[in-house]
């Protein structure tokens, strides 16, 4: 079976973040309204923020990092290492690797 060519793929640092809680949710097996329940807001609000629609305001990331009990950094995209200057901006970023909880 032929398979197409992967392209890259295209991440706004909003999306990235999104990306990252996304996994978050997944591996820790909790809910978008458990999360926004924590963050004073709710579970639609989440989706619209994990799928990038929403920023992600430096208050959004702490409470969010103290839910999953991880660091802030851990949130954050990372520079794509194939990246270089002068290529499109728009492939300059990676949502963060998920980590495990610190205990």
């Amino acid at each position: 079976m032929h398979t197409a060519p992967q392209t890259p793929r295209a991440w706004s640092p909003n999306a990235c973040v999104g990306k990252t809680v996304s996994h978050l949710l997944l591996d820790r097996r909790t809910t978008k309204k458990e999360l926004g329940a924590a963050l004073g807001i709710t579970g639609v609000a989440i989706g619209r923020k994990v799928r990038g629609d929403i920023g992600w305001s430096l208050s959004d990331l702490i409470h969010v990092a103290d839910f999953f009990t991880i660091d802030v950094a851990d949130l954050l995209p990372i520079q794509n290492p194939d990246w270089k200057e002068g290529d499109d901006e728009q492939f300059r970023w990676l949502p963060a690797p998920v980590k495990p909880p610190k205990t």
